[in-house]
């Protein structure tokens, strides 16, 4: 495995373990006393400068390394997390948090980057199923921390939080710097945002993208809605997305290995199809056993999408547009997950029919874009350097 891989992976882990602040916001909000409705406020804006905050840290990565962008994003995070202890105006926690998510969701397109330029085209797929399994390691662990302290001491939540991302700070120093070719190096920021303008096949890729992460965010939308109004035990709930935790840490990985010898395409289909699949096969039933296939089924989905899905945008853009790339397709899928949940809501109210036909139309409509949009870029094979494809033989 390359060294920038372990090391990006191990910062992702820590980060994301104490990353208290985006897990649970409304709560920690809830706790200054601020009302509902300039909570749902708080959220909806903060959730658009999530997506920029995706998107500017792929146009950054066209200026600067990806380790001084990873840096930089953190320690950003935790001061602004600092800033959070006190008690201010809601105005002042409103632009706080909303630069908090910001910071948090600009490390994430460089940290992709250095996954893939780390590694050697075959192998793409596995680092990118251990930067996941890392990432997810961190979102298991995260939440009981943060339970625990949630009911003895805000304070020192955030302090962990900023520590656990000033932990990743220090880990992106030890990264290695930009080691492209100078002749790969664009010889101005417009000239990768042009690149990505201009490419009709990857934009509605990304589009597939952001419809794919709109019905998987359904598990936080429209599903425990449906549980709520059909008085099912909300404990079950709790197993069944328990069970899709434990699943993506242990399956994940020893699935690439399999999908590994796929057109990537193919890989994309079939995951796409098998989450809005998921989620339209409650159109038949409602029923405890159909459920349980329902969530194995997204579940499935899940653990050979998000692999694939950065391993595609790596392979359609060449060494110097990477960031860029990266940074556009988490931007849609940023919008696809922070727009889902309230549009399937709206969905549901219409008729809960509606919400899971149009999972399934989303799933078959995405896997045709996956199939036709994802073609490699001709300079797509020039990505690793000699010091990486050293890493990658150790």
């Amino acid at each position: 495995m390359p060294p920038p891989v372990r090391l990006v992976s191990a910062g992702a882990l820590v980060n994301n373990a104490g990353g208290f602040v985006t897990m649970f916001l409304t709560v920690i909000l809830a706790m200054r006393n601020i009302s509902a409705t300039k909570i749902a406020v708080a959220l909806i804006i903060s959730s658009a400068f999530a997506v920029t905050g995706a998107w500017l840290g792929g146009m950054l990565l066209s200026r600067m390394p990806g380790k001084r962008v990873i840096s930089l994003s953190m320690i950003g995070s935790a001061l602004f997390t600092l800033a959070l202890i006190p008690t201010a105006p809601y105005l002042v926690t409103l632009a706080v948090v909303c630069l908090i998510a910001l910071c948090n969701r600009a490390y994430t397109p460089a940290a992709t980057t250095l996954v893939g330029s780390s590694s050697r085209p075959d192998q793409r797929l596995q680092m990118y199923s251990f930067f996941q399994l890392a990432y997810n390691i961190g979102a298991v662990v995260g939440p009981a921390i943060a339970g625990f302290l949630l009911t003895r001491s805000l304070t020192v939540l955030l302090l962990i939080d900023a520590v656990t991302s000033i932990a990743f700070a220090l880990v992106a120093m030890r990264l290695p710097g930009d080691e492209r070719p100078a002749d790969s190096r664009p010889a101005d920021g417009e000239h990768t945002r042009d690149s990505v303008r201009r490419d009709r096949r990857y934009l509605l890729f990304c589009v597939a993208a952001a419809l794919v992460a709109a019905a998987y965010a359904q598990r936080g939308g429209a599903l425990p809605l449906a549980f709520h109004d059909r008085r099912y035990s909300l404990e079950l709930l709790g197993y069944l997305f328990s069970g899709n935790a434990i699943a993506v840490v242990l399956f994940q990985l020893p699935l690439s290995f399999l999908t590994r010898k796929l057109d990537i395409r193919l890989t994309l289909a079939l995951g796409a199809a098998a989450i809005g699949g998921g989620y339209g096969l409650l159109l038949a039933d409602f029923s405890k056993p159909l459920l349980v296939a329902s969530t194995a089924l997204w579940t499935a989905g899940e653990m050979a999408y998000a692999p694939a899905a950065p391993t595609a945008a790596t392979m359609m853009s060449s060494s110097r547009t990477h960031g860029t790339y990266q940074g556009v397709l988490y931007a849609a899928r940023t919008a696809g997950q922070t727009l889902g949940p309230a549009l399937g809501v709206l969905a549901y109210s219409a008729g809960g029919s509606v919400v899971w036909c149009g999972c399934g139309v989303i799933g078959i409509v995405t896997a045709g874009l996956f199939l036709t949009t994802v073609r490699p870029a001709p300079a797509a094979e020039r990505t690793v350097t000699a010091p990486a494809a050293e890493g990658a033989r150790d």
